[in-house]
């Protein structure tokens, strides 16, 4: 019997790497964290690579069934999805290991790549995307070692685990 896949958008790829405790809501933020304790402590699991609402979008108060919600005039996170995974050279509902898709994203993504990926985004002022895929690279580019990903706040598998951080709103600062 096939493992079922999780469901995983292109951008997303991006945004576990930078995932720092904040979020839109309370339960936005618990379900990140289970997404991103998931990948750290299982890296084989299949990800589906989606362009539309994923297990991250779930629990989004800007859902709205399987549209985003939250920034209508600005570029749409589908456009982004499609951009990230033709950067990685994937296609939207292929099926592949996190520990494969993550080696790909730090042998093709470069931290200044954000920038012109995901423009709109109002957590990329923080910097923290950049600097997770900054600590990737340390582990799987090039001169890195070939260990498995493992999380935003530690990248290594030989590292401790992905550290619970308390939940925080975006506008609790």
């Amino acid at each position: 019997m096939k493992a079922k896949a999780l469901p995983m958008r292109g951008h997303h790829l991006l945004c576990v790497l930078g995932f720092r405790g904040l979020g839109y809501s309370e339960e936005f933020i618990r379900n990140m964290q289970a997404v991103v304790r998931r990948l750290h402590n299982q890296p084989q699991v299949v990800l589906k690579l989606e362009t539309g609402c994923d297990v991250i979008c779930r629990a989004c108060p800007y859902r709205w069934g399987e549209w985003c919600a939250r920034r209508p005039n600005a570029s749409n996170p589908e456009a982004t999805d499609r951009a990230v995974l033709a950067r990685l050279g994937y296609s939207p509902g292929q099926r592949v290991r996190a520990v494969r898709v993550f080696r790909r994203v730090a042998e093709r993504i470069l931290p200044q790549d954000i920038n012109k990926l995901c423009p709109d985004c109002e957590w990329r002022v923080l910097g923290s995307c950049a600097a997770g895929l900054r600590a990737l690279r340390k582990c799987h580019g090039p001169y890195g070692a070939k260990s498995a990903w493992s999380g935003a706040q530690s990248i290594c598998l030989g590292k401790r685990g992905v550290t619970a951080l308390p939940p925080r709103r975006l506008s609790d600062g």
